[in-house]
């Protein structure tokens, strides 16, 4: 017993070492890819479990074909056990069918389990190896995750300092320093990044290009199809705030947004020239418009535009929505009526 609990708290202690490594080394993401495939399953065993329905006739249509397939497999099965025994035998005559050295039922049971596991293992391999692509290859490709975050990294700000971040941080004197993504990447595990910058100097300083040049995953720009890439070599974003809530060095505090989180847009899609992600008062007013100009948000999206709401719900918005549902949408506290 003593020697089993050894083993166990070798083991634990090293799980425990590995795990202080890998966050060490920055690789908490793929950490987090790791469980969420070995755990993931749990959660989605949960929000599933409610959505689901049983249809009584297809259920009943299919425990029917099953009861087939198994008495005719059995049928055939036997048969040819018969005639496998008979020419094992020779002259011998088959065994009759009740006889104990037939081919039995628990047999046929088995070959079905069998087939039915095969099946749900081949859809499960599947499914798996499908779920593995979408998380190394395309995890932070699509807005939706990046918006989600985005959401994210902003709810961590705020329970650490009890406000949003600004839409620009700046001296005394009024010189702007930085942008609002910047103020975010502690929140994404982007430490190592965020130390790399003298938040003393601005953000286009030469001593700052270098990390400012680099490509930041959850901020997206980094494809074709946005728009081209910021000026003067720094990284783009293809994100931005709204100018209504995130805008200028005024600080925002959760209860200034008298709408409703659930009522005003935080952030959303932008395509064209598109900006670097460290420029203070990355904003623009969803008022404006939809169409994907230089001060709208856009997209490269038929039909729409993902915005990224204060409360975390991300919404598809047609590029022709009525000005005056964008415009309540912009405001943290206009109080407006939806018509």
């Amino acid at each position: 017993m003593t020697s089993r609990w050894t083993r166990f708290w070798k083991v634990a202690a090293g799980v425990v070492i590995l795990l202080l490594v890998v966050t060490a080394l920055g690789l908490s993401q793929t950490l987090e890819v790791f469980f969420r495939l070995a755990f993931g399953w749990i959660r989605f065993l949960g929000d599933a479990r409610p959505r689901v329905r049983i249809d009584a006739g297809k259920t009943s249509l299919v425990i029917a074909l099953l009861g087939a397939f198994v008495v005719g497999a059995h049928f055939v099965l036997t048969r040819l056990y018969r005639a496998r025994q008979s020419a094992i035998a020779g002259d011998s005559p088959p065994s009759p069918p009740g006889d104990r050295d037939g081919w039995r039922w628990k047999w046929t049971g088995v070959i079905t389990a069998l087939l039915v596991l095969g099946y749900l293992a081949g859809v499960t391999i599947a499914g798996f190896s499908h779920h593995v692509a979408w998380e190394f290859r395309e995890r932070n490709a699509h807005p939706r995750r990046q918006l989600w975050a985005l959401h994210q990294a902003t709810e961590k700000h705020k329970d650490k300092l009890g406000l949003l971040p600004s839409g620009a941080t700046a001296t005394p004197v009024g010189r702007l320093l930085h942008g609002w993504q910047t103020q975010l990447l502690p929140y994404f595990d982007r430490q190592a990044l965020y130390k790399k910058i003298n938040l003393q100097l601005p953000w286009n300083d030469p001593s700052n290009r270098e990390p400012f040049s680099l490509e930041v995953a959850e901020f997206g720009g980094n494809g074709a199809a946005y728009g081209s890439r910021a000026h003067e070599g720094y990284a783009p974003t293809a994100y931005a705030a709204n100018s209504r809530l995130l805008s200028g060095t005024k600080v925002v505090q959760p209860t200034d947004i008298v709408d409703g989180t659930s009522n005003t847009i935080l952030a959303g899609e932008i395509v064209g020239q598109l900006p670097a992600w460290g420029r203070p008062n990355n904003s623009r007013d969803p008022a404006a418009g939809l169409g994907g100009g230089p001060d709208q948000f856009g997209s490269p999206w038929d039909g729409g535009v993902y915005l990224l709401y204060a409360d975390g719900g991300m919404h598809y918005l047609s590029h022709d929505t009525d000005p005056y549902v964008l415009r309540a949408l912009a405001t943290p506290a206009g109080q407006e009526l939806y018509p």
